[in-house]
């Protein structure tokens, strides 16, 4: 028997630059991350998927470029999984 698959809100918590995002919203909300829906937070990753999308074709960025590209495929996986 497998391991039992993640809720939504553990597998956002293990993708860095998503929870620093959430954090962020967290704080900004007076709310806990447990707090918003799955939709809610799918809308969330998409707009961390755009900024590190484009963080990634900027040139200041060039020596993030292996970080974010690994948190952009775990962000699409999240998207996929959850939308």
């Amino acid at each position: 028997m497998g391991r039992p698959k993640l809720t939504y809100i553990q597998r956002a918590t293990r993708i860095d630059e998503f929870l620093v995002q959430l954090d962020a919203i967290c704080e900004d909300d007076h709310k806990k991350i447990s707090d918003y829906t799955q939709d809610e937070l799918v809308e969330e990753a998409q707009y961390c998927l755009d900024k590190l999308t484009e963080d990634l074709n900027d040139d200041s960025f060039v020596d993030d470029a292996p970080y974010n590209k690994k948190q952009i495929r775990m962000l699409r996986k999240y998207i996929d999984d959850f939308s």
